[in-house]
């Protein structure tokens, strides 16, 4: 157990999913710490080097007997097919992920319903490299409740006092699982996927 912890929520050391599917290397935040190799992005640049993953061609490698999948980027949603890759691998797939910086779920987006009649969970991202606030994280969750989608929350930190800081953003009333993390310092503590 960690210090302060919330009886109510369900902290897991670790997210391991089978199989890890990058959907794109666009961000939209170039966080200071982040192991990937992003090609940040905005309203004003164009897209040169940005590579989104087709649905054909996730299709055609996706491994069989794949329990957990997580669909990461960049960020996941600032690819275009993202509903579409997020259908196939609801279908492929016993449990999915959409691990996010959940900077999209204010502006009313259609992926909403996609989340809803998949059961896709949203794996947020919460932590001082996301630079979390406190209100934002709030209105968040209450979208994703009020549209019918599952969360769990990544804190990804340093050490134990950093955690304590990310989770006091959470509402009081937040019982989905949380995943604490260690900050990757090397590649040999990035999450390896049993399928890849």
């Amino acid at each position: 157990a960690y210090p302060g912890e919330r009886q109510t929520m369900k902290h897991l050391e670790t997210f391991q999913p089978d199989l890890i599917i990058e959907a794109t290397n666009a961000c939209n935040k170039s966080c200071r710490g982040c192991y990937a190799p992003n090609v940040i992005v905005s309203e004003q640049s164009d897209s040169n080097g940005v590579s989104n993953l087709s649905v054909a061609a996730m299709e055609h490698i996706w491994p069989n007997n794949v329990a957990i999948s997580s669909i990461r980027g960049g960020e996941p949603t600032l690819n275009p097919a993202i509903s579409e890759i997020i259908r196939s691998a609801t279908k492929r797939s016993q449990h999915v992920y959409l691990e996010t910086n959940g900077d999209w779920i204010q502006e009313g987006h259609s992926l909403l319903k996609t989340l809803s009649e998949t059961r896709c969970s949203v794996k947020l991202s919460v932590d001082s490299m996301h630079e979390s606030k406190k209100q934002k994280l709030a209105q968040n969750l209450g979208i994703l409740k009020t549209a019918g989608v599952s969360v769990a929350i990544a804190v990804t930190e340093k050490a134990g006092l950093d955690f304590e800081s990310s989770l006091s953003l959470l509402p009081s009333d937040f019982t989905g699982e949380v995943y604490l993390q260690i900050k990757a310092t090397k590649s040999s503590d990035l999450v390896q996927p049993r399928m890849g």
